[in-house]
């Protein structure tokens, strides 16, 4: 007589353990969606690209952080202020740049007025200053009283302002004080207003500078650019 055979079920086999990575995708992907979970490598990636919004940069020298200027955003840059781009330069800070230049802009008139009065001597003047403010910020990223203090003028990206744009912030700068020049050699009727005019030019960007978003006066506005402290070299 043959002998008894065991007639115990099959061992089921052991849970599949997949070690291909791919493999795990598709494995833990969940039945709900049609994508796989990311990946330590698809985390790195996104990681990787980062927010242009708020990467930091010391591009060019400069402090600060790519940012497109748009106030309100609510994002904290770690000024202190929401929507203020770190290394903008302080608005006391620009003023004092300012009055060094204007002793710059005195000694420019003084030579212009040297080489023709009147209307001519005036003109030679607005030009002299449009030269200076353009070169200067072209060439040595800003004026004699910025560089004194540490300040230059950038791009939106904390680039250096190319020799167009400093061309187009310094007519922005001069343009609007011209006509009031030309405006002091006409009768007290017409030069009054303009003086009045110019009084008020001259508060809205101080109101610009205190406290506009990115701290920008018009031409800045105008030409696309910020005045930021320069990073310690």
């Amino acid at each position: 007589m043959p002998p008894a055979t065991s007639t115990a079920p099959p061992t089921p086999p052991p849970p599949w353990t997949p070690t291909d990575p791919r493999s795990t995708r598709v494995a833990t992907a969940s039945p709900h969606t049609d994508s796989p979970p990311p990946t330590a490598a698809d985390r790195t990636r996104h990681a990787g690209a980062g927010d242009l919004h708020s990467a930091p940069t010391q591009a060019a020298g400069f402090i600060g952080t790519v940012s497109d200027g748009r106030a309100g955003g609510g994002e904290h840059t770690g000024s202190g202020q929401p929507g203020l781009v770190p290394g903008v330069a302080a608005p006391l800070l620009r003023l004092a740049a300012r009055v060094i230049d204007l002793v710059v802009w005195l000694a420019i008139g003084a030579a212009a007025n040297r080489l023709g009065g009147g209307i001519r001597g005036i003109t030679l003047w607005a030009l002299g200053l449009v030269a200076y403010e353009a070169i200067t910020t072209a060439v040595l990223g800003g004026t004699v009283g910025k560089r004194l203090l540490g300040l230059s003028v950038s791009g939106r990206s904390f680039r250096p302002s190319d020799p167009v744009t400093a061309v187009g912030r310094a007519l922005a700068l001069v343009g609007p004080f011209y006509p009031l020049w030309v405006a002091n050699l006409l009768p007290a009727f017409i030069s009054a207003p303009m003086r009045l005019a110019a009084l008020v030019y001259v508060f809205v960007n101080l109101v610009l500078v205190f406290t506009g978003a990115q701290r920008e006066a018009v031409w800045d506005l105008v030409a696309r650019t910020w005045v930021v402290r320069r990073s310690p070299s």
